[in-house]
């Protein structure tokens, strides 16, 4: 097993769907990314992106209902919070072969 430092499982959340009667599935794992913004506003703005497997998206578009990818986050409080996502808003790569695709919140 691979040992991962603690401080990069505070970057991982989980994605999925929700079936017709609103319950939840698991459907994989993302993490975040965050990069300074320009220098003029670096340290009031920083860009982040939500980053998986661009199978776990089409995963959650074949089975989910409503055109929405949940992200399942832990809170500091050791708690679960919940947000949906606009599939459309979901981009992958270019090329099919590259099996990722990003959200940015900007």
């Amino acid at each position: 097993m691979a040992y991962f430092p603690a401080e990069l499982l505070k970057c991982v959340v989980f994605l999925g769907y929700k079936d017709q009667d609103e319950k939840f599935h698991f459907a994989g794992s993302a993490f975040w990314v965050s990069r300074a913004g320009p220098e003029d506003i670096k340290n009031e703005y920083r860009p982040a992106y939500l980053v998986t497997a661009a199978h776990v998206i089409d995963k959650v578009q074949t089975s989910g209902v409503g055109n929405r990818a949940w992200v399942r986050i832990n809170t500091k409080g050791w708690n679960q919070d919940s947000f949906d996502t606009p599939l459309a808003s979901w981009r992958g790569h270019s090329d099919g072969n590259v099996d990722i695709a990003s959200i940015d919140f900007l």
